[in-house]
């Protein structure tokens, strides 16, 4: 399937070539159904879903995954270098991930075992919930950040379930 990119050339910190380069350092089965990467720096997006849903999308947050029957889209409206897009991209990656490559048994490993036996997060915003903190576990993973080894049960979790090979 082929991604779309749409909307970078309203912004001078990342081209589109580096966005593609990123998206493709995830594995495959983590983005072959991932229909577009969209940069909406006025939150038009955002601002529907607000307005026709109850989900509601706070100011501080930068971006989103959506996905309807057709569509699965990554949104993104701010950042401020590189380094926060490619965390970014690979949080809002991390949900679709979450929500479509892992199994039941996988989710509930991490929603009732490794979040009940280690209370240390990567970030503050991993605490905001169980998606959160697997997007953030996530997006640390592919960024190579250290603060997810500082979590064994976690990194440990991420090598056996989520970027194990498929099978």
């Amino acid at each position: 399937m082929h991604t779309r990119i749409s909307g970078f050339s309203q912004q001078q910190i990342i081209s589109e070539e580096r966005i593609k380069y990123a998206f493709t350092q995830a594995p495959l089965r983590h983005r072959r159904s991932i229909n577009l990467i969209r940069y909406d720096p006025n939150r038009t997006i955002a601002t529907a879903i607000n307005t026709y849903s109850k989900q509601t999308i706070p100011d501080s947050v930068q971006g989103s995954y959506y996905q309807s029957e057709h569509l699965n889209a990554i949104v993104i409206w701010r950042f401020y270098s590189p380094e926060e897009f490619h965390h970014i991209l690979y949080h809002e990656i991390g949900h679709y991930v979450f929500r479509n490559i892992l199994n039941q048994p996988a989710r509930d490993e991490w929603l009732y075992g490794v979040r009940t036996r280690e209370l240390k997060t990567v970030s503050d915003y991993a605490c905001k919930n169980a998606r959160e903190d697997f997007a953030e576990c996530y997006a640390f993973s592919m960024t190579q950040r250290p603060e997810l080894s500082l979590c064994p049960q976690r990194s440990d979790y991420f090598s056996r379930y989520v970027f194990k090979p498929a099978t």
